[in-house]
C-alpha cells in the first residue's frame, strides 16, 4: 500500500481542485512527488535523494547499503535552480498576465522533474561519494528489506518505521513536466549536475561531524 500512497495522494489533491467548482480558482502548483537536489545561497538542500549520506557517515567504514527492498523503484528528480526557475516563470505569468494562461482543474497540477533515478542508483551514488572522501571502504552495495532499513534509518533518525522506508525508498513516483514546458520553462541542469550532487550533499554531511 505504501508504494502507492504517492498517487493517492496526487488524486486526493486533483479532487479537491476539482471540488472548487466553478467559482474556484482551481489552481495548484505540486512539486511533491518530485525529489528536489543541489545547493540554495551555499546552502545543501536536505532532502530524500541522499538518505543514504547520513547511514554512510555515522557508520563510517562499515559500507554502504540499499533501501527498503525497493532498490529498482524510481522517482524523478529536479535541481532546487531549476524549480526556482519554474517558480519564477509562474510568477511573471501571475504578476503579467493575471494568471490567465494557467491551466485549471486536473492541468492545474504542474510537476518540476527533470530527471530520473532508481533507489539502488541513488544508494551507489551516495557510496561512491562516502568512498571518494575515504570515508568506507568498500563501494558496494544491496537492497535490504523494509525492517533492516528502518533499523539502518533509526540510527540517525527519529521515528523511523518499516511504513515510512516503504514510501521513502520503496515507491514509484514518475512524472511528466509537460505542463510547465508548455508555460516556458526551460530546466538547464541534467544528468552531470545530478551526479555532482551526491558529492556535495555527502561533503555538508560529513562538515557536520
Amino acid at each position: 500500500q505504501g508504494r502507492d500512497r504517492p498517487r493517492r495522494l496526487d488524486a486526493a489533491c486533483v479532487r479537491g481542485v476539482e471540488s472548487s467548482g466553478p467559482g474556484g480558482d482551481g489552481r495548484e502548483f505540486d512539486d511533491a512527488r518530485d525529489d528536489v537536489y543541489g545547493w540554495a545561497r551555499d546552502r545543501a538542500v536536505q532532502c530524500r535523494e541522499y538518505p543514504g549520506a547520513g547511514v554512510c557517515a555515522e557508520r563510517a567504514g562499515a559500507g554502504a547499503r540499499g533501501g527498503g527492498g525497493g532498490g529498482g523503484r524510481v522517482w524523478d528528480h529536479v535541481r532546487v535552480e531549476d524549480l526556482a526557475e519554474l517558480y519564477r516563470v509562474l510568477v511573471v505569468e501571475v504578476l503579467e498576465k493575471g494568471g490567465a494562461g494557467l491551466p485549471t482543474g486536473k492541468e492545474g497540477v504542474i510537476f518540476s522533474g527533470n530527471g530520473r533515478h532508481s533507489w539502488m542508483e541513488v544508494a551507489q551514488g551516495v557510496a561512491d561519494a562516502c568512498y571518494e572522501e575515504g570515508k568506507i571502504t568498500d563501494r558496494r552495495v544491496e537492497s535490504v528489506g523494509l525492517a533492516e532499513g528502518a533499523k539502518l534509518l533509526s540510527s540517525y533518525l527519529d521515528q523511523v518505521d518499516e511504513e515510512m522506508v516503504e514510501l521513502g525508498l520503496s515507491s514509484n513516483s514518475r512524472t511528466v513536466a509537460s505542463v510547465a514546458r508548455r508555460l516556458g520553462w526551460k530546466p538547464t541542469r541534467g544528468e552531470e549536475a545530478w551526479r555532482k550532487g551526491f558529492q556535495e550533499n555527502v561533503k555538508a554531511v560529513l562538515e557536520k561531524r
